[in-house]
């Protein structure tokens, strides 16, 4: 698998979009405002290319905070964005971005000081005033070409302390009819993919394996009740894979698949999510509706058509009583079937907020009642029975 940065990114935004609508258009306006500053200030090619990676993840550590917190009208609230950016230095840990990119997302909001101009990069800066810049145009009438002067204007006296060349930069971009139109754009995200400097950064397998270790720390964060869930489904199937044999490179894209099976989640209720009580005929068809979505948001990564039956496949049973299509066994090759598996064993392993996991012996027990019901694949579940405490092992526990 060859995915670009970009592509990685768009899929970021699609999953967080649905949760937070508002967080979402102002990391898109952000990066837009940023890039913008770096080009207008000729930067070099790598630099621009930091800070827009940064700035399109800046506030990925607000994922943390529940859903109703976070709206248009207080992104800036101290209460709400306090550590945030600790937060989101440590969601990005252990994927390999630039160490400059790590800084600038845990210090994008440094003011600038006149008497130590040099004590954080420029790039650090660009952030902070595209960020700043952003959430003062919430509160400005639309159609912001109508008052650029006094937009800027008041901005600037408002927020003083930026280096004397962002300033100026700033005050020129204002004078550019396409930066105020594409700053009102409500497919802002079509116009990053078509100016990103990032299009031609290509990532690997394993490269994207840890960036959707960032994608699976966020679905997880949706609902309290599954934190780990992507996470443990990932490292469950890769250890299953290895076990039967798979090269690495196919078990590094059914990782892949495992971190992004429960993608869909993010377009289900919390209420029904986080149900401890049976859940209503209702509330279970919302349930099913995730692995349909999973579907439809790697449906939009081209790179990704490999991969994405294994993950949607998660939910379906050899017997055709599974969802969402209702697949039979002629129909699911054996990553989808070890995905299948790996999802059953990881939930009922796994701590939830309201019961402790099973034992390992338990819920082999269930699985075999399942593969003696035609649901589930006796070779995989053989493998799991036969290295019970290496696969038991590969589920977190919190």
């Amino acid at each position: 698998m060859i995915i670009s940065l970009q592509d990685a990114i768009n899929l970021l935004n699609i999953i967080i979009e649905p949760i937070f609508p508002d967080l979402a258009s102002h990391m898109q306006r952000t990066t837009y405002i940023s890039l913008s500053l770096a080009r207008a200030l000729e930067l070099p090619e790598e630099r621009v290319r930091n800070v827009y990676l940064a700035a399109s993840i800046h506030d990925i550590g607000l994922l943390a905070k529940k859903q109703r917190e976070i709206t248009a009208d207080n992104l800036s609230n101290e209460n709400l964005i306090f550590h945030h950016e600790e937060i989101g230095e440590a969601m990005v840990a252990g994927i390999s971005f630039p160490p400059e990119v790590q800084s600038m997302i845990r210090h994008h909001h440094i003011h600038w000081n006149s008497q130590y101009p040099d004590e954080y990069p420029l790039d650090n800066h660009i952030i902070h005033m595209a960020d700043e810049f952003d959430l003062y145009l919430r509160k400005c009438p639309k159609d912001f070409i109508v008052n650029a002067d006094e937009i800027i204007n008041v901005f600037l006296m408002a927020h003083s302390d930026y280096p004397p060349e962002l300033i100026v930069t700033l005050r020129k971009l204002s004078q550019r009819d396409a930066f105020w139109f594409r700053l009102e754009s409500q497919r802002l995200h079509s116009v990053l993919k078509r100016i990103t400097p990032v299009a031609n950064m290509l990532m690997d397998s394993q490269d994207f394996l840890e960036f959707c270790l960032l994608i699976s720390r966020i679905v997880d964060k949706y609902s309290s009740f599954t934190m780990t869930h992507s996470t443990s489904v990932s490292n469950v199937s890769c250890k299953i894979a290895n076990l039967m044999g798979f090269s690495l490179h196919d078990q590094t894209e059914i990782a892949i698949a495992g971190y992004l099976h429960d993608i869909g989640k993010v377009h289900i209720p919390l209420a029904v999510l986080e149900k401890e009580g049976r859940l209503t005929d209702n509330e279970y068809a919302l349930i099913r509706k995730h692995s349909y979505k999973t579907l439809e948001i790697l449906a939009l990564i081209k790179p990704l058509k490999r991969i994405t039956p294994w993950a949607v496949n998660h939910h379906e049973r050899l017997d055709g009583g599974g969802y969402p299509f209702g697949l039979t066994a002629r129909d699911l090759d054996l990553p989808s079937r070890i995905m299948a598996v790996a999802d059953v064993f990881t939930a009922l392993t796994e701590n939830r907020p309201y019961r402790q996991g099973m034992a390992a012996q338990k819920a082999l027990t269930i699985l075999e009642e399942e593969v003696a019901g035609n649901k589930l694949d006796g070779d995989v579940v053989d493998i799991v029975k036969r290295h019970l405490d290496d696969v038991y092992q590969c589920v977190l526990r919190v």
